[in-house]
């Protein structure tokens, strides 16, 4: 009866478990700039698209011939503030539809940087559930394959989203199974 009472459990601690991990990979998705949104559409001032691009400059992985053909932005809120989200389109992105993405919000008159470091190549991003200084964690998500992907969670430490847990969720038909891993 004992060695039932543990199994019994250890099953409710995985479904426990698993609840949780869905929890924390669900969030709302942010719509990612398309075509139309280049830096014209942005209707930034020239100060604000030098913030802007300097900071991109700083912290990408490569150097395309043209920030303005490479780049879309679209404006979106970020915690009742303005924010901005930029992303590449050609020499920043990879051959499974990741691309570098950046997360901008209007802080004291400027544009700042939301992510430390490098920008990441990814496939999608959105706002989790869980806030931590008033900004809500940022979910990233990055094409592995055609049915695994990465999912990082980025938690708001009050000045810029750093990761702070990762995992690889494979899709198989409609089943969809998560691991954690370490943040890389």
């Amino acid at each position: 009866m004992r060695r039932r009472g543990r199994l019994l459990m250890a099953l409710a601690l995985c479904v426990l478990a698993g609840a949780a991990l869905a929890q924390e990979l669900d969030f709302a998705a942010i719509p990612l700039p398309s075509d139309k949104d280049d830096i014209a559409a942005a209707r930034l001032s020239a100060a604000e698209a030098k913030q802007i691009l300097d900071q991109v400059e700083q912290t990408s992985f490569e150097t395309p011939d043209s920030w303005q053909a490479e780049l879309r932005l679209r404006r979106l809120p970020i915690a009742g503030g303005d924010g901005l989200v930029v992303r590449g389109t050609a020499i920043l992105c990879g051959g499974t539809g990741n691309c570098e993405t950046w997360l901008f919000r209007r802080s004291n008159g400027a544009w700042a940087k939301m992510f430390d470091g490098e920008a990441p190549v990814i496939s999608g991003l959105g706002f989790g559930r869980h806030v931590s200084h008033e900004m809500p964690d940022l979910i990233a998500t990055a094409s592995l394959s055609s049915s695994t992907s990465s999912y990082v969670v980025y938690v708001f430490d009050g000045t810029v989203y750093r990761a702070d847990a990762c995992y690889e969720v494979e899709a198989v038909g409609a089943k969809r199974s998560a691991k954690k891993v370490a943040c890389k």
